[in-house]
């Protein structure tokens, strides 16, 4: 998928509630972000912040293993979060 890049005719600076922005880090246990397989931050239009996160999703390990070692194969998965900008106060 191509990367659009878009300008605008004027500076923008969206605002943030540091409640949201913690909330998409502060609470993923701690296997998953050791196993973490990257993260990605995009700001969309209207200001919108989206914040993606690439996991590795394990199934539970079997009581038993088979002779030959196999293990069920892993999944990635994203977790995403969206946070919304602050509205302006005038």
């Amino acid at each position: 998928m191509p990367t659009r890049i878009f300008s605008l005719p004027f500076i923008v600076i969206p605002k943030y509630k540091y409640k949201f922005l913690k909330a998409t880090t502060a609470n993923i246990p701690g296997n998953v972000v050791r196993e973490n397989r990257g993260s990605k931050m995009t700001i969309g239009r209207g200001g919108m912040l989206k914040v993606r996160h690439l996991v590795l999703v394990a199934k539970a390990l079997a009581p038993h293993v088979e002779s030959a070692g196999y293990q069920p194969p892993s999944r990635i998965a994203f977790i995403e979060f969206f946070v919304k900008p602050e509205e302006p106060s005038d």
